[in-house]
């Protein structure tokens, strides 16, 4: 007998199942009341267990099924168990008992969930001069719940804001006067290979008299100062981070100096090498002062805090990873420190860890945005002639975090997807020169306004053309752009009525080494609420037409219409940065608060509207089968059926859009279910896109002095280059030069023009930045060529 919920039914003979009771078999039934459910065997209790409760619920039904008072098809039925994890279930109990059915987490353990009434505690605490430390140990959590969820809401750590961290010795403490009167040299002298000296001396010179160090404080200590820490105001002291990875090849007043923090940056060192690992990077860092980089960062960040990696040795090493193609620090797992240390100059290069640590110190002064702009400036003034047409267009990044960020259509995936938006604006040539990053995933329309002002404090007074594609169609849009001294240059958007051929002749250009052809037909653009624009019409190789407006009259229309289509430069650029330089890949997952009050898209109006267009097309069929009926020698009761199709359908269109009009098409963020109040984190990523962009742009100098000596340089030109970078060779210092000799390449074509290459470099006498080391490049001798 099958009986449902709240159904009664007969069980046994002379029993009769009354209201809230399920019988399961013949004998066995269950009641819930509430939260509750007591399962009997026949008029005796068998189980009483919260029914919410998926472990209880399984063990139910086990023990049911074991003892052989029901089937197994019976107790997945009745218990709301799948078939497959009921077996499971049994064949946990059997081999461990009750605790197998309980699920444990796999690999490796996440921080303990705080609610919000402790997150808003650890916060208070925080906020009122409590150390981590201090906070973990009253609250009875991890060290690293605190950190977590301090960096959730977006705090900085005390001791690592934006600016530098100065050391400061007090005068009057002979501590201080022995620190500042340490003869290093003799120091190391004194010392040599003894640690343990060495760790007196630094334990005398770094602790003031009567604190005890970290290090030599006893476990009682240390549970005595976490008792105290509830009572005692913590005095907060900035953490210092040793860099390990460097200190031990270093000279040992090096290591003691680092250790102190008395060292700004490692100095730039080069020995005597053979057979060094991707010894051709240099080529590369040799146009590291040609892009600009290393200059505006000294006088955006000044320095970094005190330690062996430096301003100066960071930079130098971000640079090499992108040339390198290393896409994110994690990628230095593969790459021999020792051997990218002797090309940098340095012991050892950094690891992941010191790249992530100095990365996320220089987000937290907030600079990258004032550098980027500062390279930008230079590179206008470096190629003005590259100004007349800036090419403006979107990029998006999709986002595969566990963060629900806010979405965009991403192209290439050709779906809706959790993403961020950029905006960059290329040089005529298709070189980059800044990029707009869209917190909101605003449109092109919305956002133009502000890459105008970007642009605006790039180039100065220059009057340039903006090139954008047809997401910027708007009447709105083009009265800005001319109202802001602008030209612009964009595709019309359909629909479009196509001119008659008569109009059409043809025009013949040459231009950047290029013949170009097209058969152009002039005139002008009137819409009423539009700006009145010059209109040409293009006909393609398939016979139709694309229409391009433009303000400017006295331009060739052949140069507008090749400089419209030049905008593929900007997408091409996109592509080769994505495959090669790793232009989408996240630096960190870390997130800022967002503003809860800022206006985004309500998914309940995106999904009624979905629904008003699927019900717009079924209206269109029903109508289109109505009216082919007529047409048609249809059975009258054929047409009234189709006639009531239509009305069904234009009534529950009118409905959604009823519904749709109902609501608003913008609502808080905080309103938003499906969304979190946070933001990625672009510092970081902005950073190191600019890093990237100077890195190509180096590329791209050499990819230019290819041309003449490399025969098929437009087509495998920037492949050589990179397996130029790849390239090992021997380092030589002498007399204030650093000799590089490369190996052969793969093809003796490949490394005559490596050959050519190192002769024009070594004519432009380059110096790496701050060093007074000059860079000279070899190529070693090939038997048949006796090259010198």
């Amino acid at each position: 007998m099958d009986n449902g919920p709240n159904t009664p039914g007969e069980l046994v003979p002379g029993c009769t199942l009354g209201e809230n009771c399920v019988a399961v078999t013949a004998r066995v039934w269950y009641r819930d009341e509430g939260d509750v459910r007591a399962v009997f065997v026949e008029q005796t209790p068998f189980l009483t267990y919260n029914r919410h409760d998926p472990v209880q619920q399984r063990f139910c039904a086990a023990q049911l099924v074991e003892t052989g008072l029901v089937k197994p098809g019976q107790a997945a039925a009745a218990f709301e168990v799948h078939p497959k994890t009921l077996e499971r279930a049994r064949r946990q109990l059997r081999t461990g008992g009750v605790p197998a059915l309980v699920p444990h987490k796999r690999g490796p353990k996440g921080r303990s969930k705080a609610d919000g009434a402790v997150q808003r505690r650890i916060r208070e605490l925080f906020e009122a001069g409590h150390s981590k430390r201090g906070i973990a140990d009253r609250l009875g959590l991890c060290d690293g719940t605190v950190r977590s969820v301090l960096k959730e809401h977006g705090i900085t750590p005390r001791g690592l804001g934006a600016e530098p961290m100065e050391l400061s010795l007090t005068p009057a403490a002979p501590e201080a006067t022995a620190m500042a009167e340490l003869d290093l040299p003799g120091a190391a002298t004194a010392l040599g290979a003894d640690s343990a000296a060495a760790d007196e001396v630094i334990r005398e010179i770094a602790v003031p008299a009567g604190v005890s160090p970290a290090w030599a404080s006893t476990q009682a200590d240390r549970d005595a100062d976490r008792r105290e820490s509830a009572m005692v105001p913590e005095i907060v002291v900035p953490e210092v981070a040793v860099e390990a990875t460097s200190i031990p090849y270093a000279a040992p007043a090096e290591q003691l100096a680092a250790m102190v923090g008395l060292i700004e940056e490692a100095p730039v060192e080069f020995a005597p090498a053979r057979g060094v690992p991707m010894a051709g990077v240099l080529l590369g860092l040799a146009l590291l002062g040609t892009t600009g980089l290393l200059q505006e960062a000294r006088v955006v960040y000044g320095r970094l805090q005190n330690g062996w990696y430096g301003l100066r040795p960071m930079i130098w090493t971000l640079f090499a990873m992108a040339l390198l193609r290393v896409r994110r620090p994690e990628g230095l797992k593969a790459v021999d420190p020792a051997a990218l240390g002797l090309v940098l100059g340095l012991p050892r290069a950094p690891e992941v860890k010191t790249v992530r640590r100095k990365l996320q110190e220089m987000a937290r002064r907030a600079l990258a945005a004032k550098l980027h702009r500062n390279l930008a400036k230079r590179r206008a003034d470096q190629d003005e002639e590259n100004l007349a047409y800036l090419y403006v267009d979107g990029h998006v990044r999709a986002y595969s975090g566990k963060r629900r960020i806010g979405k965009a259509y991403v192209t290439t995936r050709k779906s809706v997807q959790r993403a961020e938006t950029d905006y960059w604006v290329n040089l005529t040539d298709g070189q980059p020169l800044l990029v707009v990053h869209a917190e909101a995933n605003e449109k092109l329309t919305q956002m133009m306004q502000t890459i105008l002002r970007e642009v605006r404090q790039v180039i100065g007074d220059r009057r340039v053309m903006i090139v954008f594609d047809r997401g910027g169609w708007s009447q709105e849009l083009f009265r800005t752009i001319l109202a802001e001294g602008f030209d612009l240059l964009t595709y019309r958007k359909a629909p479009l009525s196509d001119w008659p051929a008569y109009r059409f002749q043809t025009e013949r250009l040459r231009i950047d080494g290029h013949e170009v052809e097209y058969a152009l037909a002039d005139g002008d653009f009137i819409e009423k609420g539009w700006p009145r624009l010059r209109c040409l019409a293009v006909k393609r190789a398939d016979g139709q037409q694309t229409q391009i407006l433009c303000n400017r009259y006295d331009l060739d229309p052949a140069l507008l219409a090749y400089r419209m289509f030049g905008r593929w430069q900007q997408e091409n650029w996109f592509k080769y940065m994505g495959e090669n330089f790793a232009l989408d890949v996240l630096v960190s997952y870390a997130v800022v608060p967002d503003d809860p009050e800022r206006l985004v898209a309500n998914p309940q109006w995106r999904k009624l509207d979905r629904q008003v267009r699927a019900a717009h097309q079924m209206l269109q069929e029903a109508e289109a089968a109505y009216g082919r009926s007529r047409l048609s020698k249809t059975a009258a009761k054929e047409r009234d059926r189709r006639a009531a199709a239509v009305s069904e359908a234009r009534a529950a269109y009118e409905q959604l859009r009823q519904q749709r009009r109902a609501q608003p098409r913008q609502v808080p963020l905080k309103e938003v279910p499906n969304r979190d109040p946070v933001r990625l984190e672009y510092e970081r990523k902005l950073l190191t896109d600019t890093i990237k962009m100077c890195a190509y742009h180096a590329e791209t100098q050499l990819f230019a002095m290819l041309r003449g000596s490399f025969a098929r340089n437009e087509e495998e030109g920037r492949a050589v280059v990179r397996e130029m970078f790849q390239a090992g060779g021997d380092l030589l210092p002498r007399d204030g030069e650093l000799h590089v000799c490369l190996e052969q390449l793969s093809a003796p074509r490949y490394t005559e023009a490596l050959m050519s290459l190192c002769e024009q470099l070594n004519e432009r006498d380059l110096r790496l930045p701050e060093t007074d080391f000059r860079l000279r490049f070899h190529v070693k001798p090939r038997p048949e060529t006796r090259q010198k």
